[in-house]
């Protein structure tokens, strides 16, 4: 979306443009010509808008897809809490991430089978209202892999972030108390 500072010149413009129009204040030739260069001009305006709102859109894609690569660190003998692995991932330049999709659920799946770090954070957490399970920028979650036995999320107010343990079929999220200690984390870098 086009900045505030752009887009209200215009419509000052458009408004007096209007008025001028719909009440027939042109007196002669000159402020006939003025209008249909504030006209040409209004559509050239619209134009760049409409530009810019669609580069906004391919940065914000871009952006996104060079963010997309989901990357476990940690080591079986680490005792991170929530708020380390937070700190871990933001070192390497990413945040701590939780899977948005199915697919990112399976591919979560796999990397942690071939990995030696099996109980991991992800970055999710219900601190600010409790049952409200936002991502680390406070966005609501819009895919979730809870564990049905038992199920989950059953902390209440004593345990709040989430977590993924996968020991044998067990590979389904899990909230914990975010003081303690797991092998590693999920970052988005």
């Amino acid at each position: 979306m086009a900045p505030i500072r752009l887009v209200l010149p215009c419509l000052v413009v458009v408004i007096a443009v209007y008025v001028q129009q719909s009440h027939g204040y042109f007196c002669n030739r000159h402020q006939q010509i003025a209008f249909s260069r504030v006209t040409h001009t209004m559509n050239l305006v619209r134009h760049l808008v409409g530009r810019m709102n669609m580069m906004d859109k391919k940065v914000t894609a871009a952006l996104e897809a060079n963010r997309k690569k989901l990357v476990i660190i940690g080591h079986r003998h680490w005792h991170i809490n929530y708020y380390q692995a937070v700190m871990q991932c933001k070192q390497r330049g990413g945040v701590l991430a939780v899977p948005r999709s199915r697919k990112e659920s399976i591919e979560l799946h796999a990397m942690i089978k071939k990995s030696a770090v099996k109980n991991i954070w992800m970055g999710a957490n219900d601190m600010r209202h409790e049952g409200r399970w936002v991502d680390v920028h406070n966005r609501a979650l819009r895919y979730t892999n809870w564990a049905t036995r038992p199920r989950e999320p059953n902390g209440r107010r004593r345990e709040n972030c989430l977590n993924s343990h996968h020991f044998r079929s067990f590979r389904n999220w899990n909230d914990l108390n975010c003081h303690a200690g797991l092998h590693g984390a999920l970052c988005r870098l």
